[in-house]
Order: C-alpha cells, then structure tokens, then sequence
C-alpha cells in the first residue's frame, strides 16, 4: 500500500503526507509520489516511509490551525502504523518549500499567543519529540525560532549547505521563550557556550557550521538533502517502532522537555509574569 494524504482538504491542503509502504508495487503507487517511491526502492528498500510535506503560505509559519493539521497528520501516521501492523523499518520525514523549512510562529497571530502556544504549539512539539518512529527533519531551507525548535524536536537534521540558517531570533522580537521550548533546545544542543549564543544572541548558523556544532547530522547540497534523510531513515527505522518501545525511550529522554510542553507553562511569556 502507498497513499498521499492531503491536510486538512484536497481542495486547500496546507501539507502533503506521503506513504510509501515497504515492498510496494511500483504500479500502486499514486502517480505524485511516484519520484519519492523510485528512491526509498533504491536507497531503503525495506522501509516504511511517511514523508511530511509542509507548505503554508511561502514560510511555513505556524498558525494554531496549522499546528493542529501537523497533529492530525502525525495521528495519521499512527492509525497507519497501526492499521498496517508496521513493528520495524519505518521513519518520518518532514520537510518544506522553496528556501523555507519553516519561519516560526506566525506573527499575525501574536495576539492569541496564549492559545497559539498552550493550546497548540507546545502539544505539537511534544507530540513530535516522543513520536513513536525515528524522525527526520530535512531542513530545506531556513529553521528559524518556532520552526528551529521544530526542527530540534526531531530524532536527526539534514541540513542544505548552499541555503538556510537555523536560528533562535527571539531576542531580536523581545519575544521571550517557555520552559518547554527552552527544554527542546536545551537538550538537543550538547555544546552549553553554543547554547548561550543560540539563545541570548540569536546566531545565525548556517549548515556546515551546524554539522561542526553537532546540531545536525549531515550537511549537503539541496538537491541531495531528500536523499540524504531517506538513507538515513532506511539506517535507523531498523528498530523502531518495537511495540512503543521507542516512544517509550524517547519520553525517558526528553522528560524534563515532555513535562514542561504539556504542563501549559508559559513562564515569561505569561502577561502576568513577573520576575
């Protein structure tokens, strides 16, 4: 079986999830995903693949309904895992448009920013950082605050050399951070001097910088990062998802990042803060 799933319509879809089931026949599958097919055949024969492709507007900016499409999205890959009775070789990929993997949050909707963040945004990073196979994200493009702490919140990074930063500009927007969106990148940056750059100076990192840091996996050309990311997942969807053995590690992993996403905290974020 091989299927592509249009969120949240066919008609106004804002991302495109890609299915290719291992062992598919070629002739079976949707003639739109039939490029990403010929190459999980080639380079990971033996994987269950769910590509994720975002494209909101030009930046993928998250809106709280783009937010909850990405978790329908994410459900749906889970009722397949299920419905299909997938216990191995299987990965998530995410990826965006043109020169943008996503831009972050969407300004426009600074004015619910407790709705966008509780309700929405926070749910869906923890949903993703404990998701029950390896995930991928191949960074097209620029990661910039939401969307760097979107791509953090993947298993592994594939980033484009020749355009995109990953970047925190928070303290660019006076825009301060959660405890659980701190916690993400916390303890997907290994490097504490990094850490106080990324988040107190707002560097821009560009992908070979990125791959020196640790923060990404691999760094290439644009027309080699899909590539890339579905060789790497054919590597590490080896054993997963090992009947929730994984979601089940990754929780222990990231608890301290878990916790404080699905506690709602909005520490400094909060009107009501005060030092």
């Amino acid at each position: 079986m091989s299927a592509v799933y249009k969120f949240p319509n066919e008609s106004e879809p804002l991302l495109t999830l890609t299915f290719i089931e291992a062992g598919s026949d070629a002739a079976a599958v949707p003639s739109e995903a039939a490029d990403i097919a010929s190459a999980v055949s080639t380079l990971a024969p033996k994987l269950n693949l769910f590509l994720l492709s975002m494209h909101r507007l030009k930046d993928n900016s998250f809106s709280r309904f783009f937010c909850q499409t990405i978790i329908s999205a994410l459900d749906k890959v889970e009722q397949l895992l299920s419905e299909r009775e997938i216990d191995e070789n299987a990965a998530l990929i995410t990826t965006g448009i043109s020169k943008f993997y996503s831009n972050g949050l969407d300004l426009n909707e600074f004015g619910f920013i407790e709705e966008l963040l509780m309700d929405n945004y926070m749910p869906m990073l923890a949903k993703l950082i404990t998701f029950r196979i390896p995930t991928i994200a191949a960074i097209n493009g620029h990661a910039f605050a939401g969307g760097c702490m979107f791509a953090f919140a993947h298993d592994y990074r594939v980033m484009r050399s020749d355009v995109g930063y990953i970047c925190m500009n928070e303290i660019e927007l006076r825009a301060p951070l959660t405890p659980g969106m701190l916690e993400v990148i916390r303890c997907k940056v290994p490097d504490p001097n990094l850490f106080r750059e990324i988040i107190l100076q707002g560097v821009r990192i560009k992908g070979e910088d990125a791959l020196k840091h640790g923060i990404v996996d691999y760094c290439v050309k644009g027309d080699e990062v899909m590539k890339t990311a579905i060789t790497l997942a054919g590597k590490k969807g080896v054993k997963a998802p090992r009947n929730l053995t994984y979601l089940r590690l990754k929780r222990e992993m990231y608890v301290d990042a878990y916790n404080k996403l699905m506690s709602r905290d909005l520490g400094f974020v909060s009107p009501n803060a005060k030092l």
